[in-house]
């Protein structure tokens, strides 16, 4: 047997000892726990078709027999995809840095579909619409994502581990919808215009009255992105807890979405916080004291727009893994502040991080400023900014599902199957990304995943002369999620074609 075939026969061995150890836990019986992680390492080994149930059924040949039992699965089985991520979670623990805190990513992202049958499916943002076209949406379902993000390495690159993934409910307008197409709401009955604060007691008896709802509930979301958010954080802190970390600081970095009072409010003890603000953002000094009290807001301070600008205001330089190189960046602090109309008494430090400067012959798409808000005073200024910058790779790891491992294909329309099968299959590709990494290592090689093709070769060695002639070290790289997903399914090949030979 090869080095090859022995490194892949050792990564099948790996992956399904992690499935054994981490994900069968999380079910009731253990017949359900194996149908359906055959289904999902099914559905990671398929190419070339989309990742259905059906098609999962179809590649282990039994299309003959009866499907009701895979379907069920999803749709009547006693397990919860929070148990999953669970046992992802206490899989990512050799892996973590040995000090400092641990950071957790948040984000949401749309799964597209085209039935509107589908449970929690409505209209959502759509990113890869062209610029000319408005508004930019369309149909799918909107999941809430968390990952952790494990060390860079050699690549200076962090991996993104996913722990949290599940559907943002729907909103009270839309079940109004849904009521009024049921006959249950007159047709006449016009929802009155959205204000600011709290409606009268004439505005609030009229909704009443037509929409047969609470007042105070209309134009509210049941389940927000923010309070699974709250949800997800108070977890990942109860985990940690009860895995040997109560001394380690947990640190949230998300964009400018969860930077808001119900997140930011209800941060459980050992819990920091840093994301993304408005430039224009209405941000207040601490207040004087007076008469021998403490007025808790100050001065309006100029915006963060208006700060960045300012020369008198100090700036500090740092050395930052960004982009797959070391970088000099430069940022600006400025605190305590506080937002008196949304994390009100909570006191939060300013962040200004300069863009990396133009460079001759070179184009770079990101060149505004970042402006970030948190919660620390303790943590190192470098930790914090590092942490948001590798808040990158949640973004890449959405590419990776949607198109790489097909999140989001399965036909299923059921509320329960929808909130589980997309969430177990990113907990299966979670569990794989850490099977390469213990069996493989960070790094891409020829050795491990086969040699590329020579326009990409080719690519890759201009890079680094490019790189070695400006005095810098080659870049190294990842393997991708096709190249994990092919050396599994190689792995797979290799070991039950041994199995035949013996």
């Amino acid at each position: 047997m090869t080095s090859k075939s022995a490194d892949q026969k050792a990564l099948e061995v790996v992956f399904q000892r992690l499935v054994a150890k981490y994900l069968m836990p999380a079910f009731a019986q253990a017949r359900t726990g194996h149908r359906v992680t055959e289904m999902l390492r099914t559905m990671l080994l398929m190419n070339g078709v989309r990742k259905t149930i059906s098609n999962s059924i179809v590649a282990r040949g039994l299309d003959q027999e009866d499907w009701r039992a895979d379907y069920r699965a999803f749709s009547d089985g006693k397990w919860d995809p929070v148990d999953l991520f669970h046992g992802v979670f206490k899989a990512c623990l050799p892996w973590l840095s040995k000090e400092g805190p641990v950071v957790l990513a948040l984000d949401d992202t749309a799964l597209s579909k085209t039935g509107k049958k589908i449970a929690h499916v409505r209209w959502v943002h759509n990113p890869l619409c062209p610029v000319w076209v408005r508004p930019a949406i369309q149909l799918g379902i909107p999941m809430f994502h968390g990952v952790l993000l494990l060390p860079r390495g050699d690549v200076h690159r962090p991996s993104a581990i996913t722990i949290a993934f599940e559907p943002i409910k729907d909103t009270e307008w839309s079940a109004k919808r849904r009521r009024r197409k049921a006959g249950a709401v007159p047709d006449d009955a016009q929802p009155t215009p959205k204000k600011r604060g709290r409606p009268t007691k004439e505005e609030a008896a009229r909704r009443k009255e037509a929409f047969g709802v609470d007042p105070a509930a209309i134009g509210q979301v049941k389940d927000s992105a923010s309070q699974i958010a709250v949800r997800t954080i108070q977890r990942v802190r109860e985990w940690m807890d009860d895995n040997k970390l109560k001394d380690r600081q947990l640190l949230v970095v998300a964009d400018g979405s969860y930077t808001n009072g119900t997140v930011i409010g209800h941060l459980p003890d050992r819990v920091d916080y840093i994301g993304r603000t408005r430039e224009k953002s209405n941000l207040c000094a601490v207040g004087e004291k007076i008469h021998g009290g403490k007025a808790l807001y100050g001065e309006r301070l100029p915006t963060p727009l208006e700060l960045a600008k300012d020369r008198s205001v100090p700036s500090d330089t740092g050395r930052f893994d960004y982009g797959g190189e070391e970088r000099n960046l430069s940022f600006k602090v400025i605190g305590p502040v506080y937002r008196r109309h949304s994390t009100r008494k909570v006191a939060l430090k300013l962040m200004i991080l300069a863009p990396v400067p133009y460079g001759h012959g070179t184009t770079r798409g990101y060149n505004k400023r970042a402006y970030l808000l948190t919660t620390s005073f303790t943590l190192p200024h470098e930790v914090l900014i590092q942490a948001y910058l590798d808040r990158w790779a949640i973004e890449v790891l959405h590419r990776d599902l949607k198109t790489g491992v097909g999140l989001g294909q399965a036909q299923v329309r059921t509320e329960r199957s929808v909130d589980r099968i997309h969430s177990a299959l990113a907990a299966a590709y979670a569990i794989l990304v850490l099977a390469v990494r213990q069996t493989q290592g960070q790094q891409r090689t020829d050795r491990g995943f086969g040699r590329l093709p020579k326009w990409r070769t080719n690519v890759r060695s201009w890079r680094a002369r490019k790189a070695i002639a400006a005095g810098k070290q080659a870049p190294t790289y990842r393997p991708s999620v096709t190249d994990m997903m092919a050396l599994l399914r190689h792995a797979l090949t290799e070991v039950r074609s041994h199995r035949l030979v013996a």
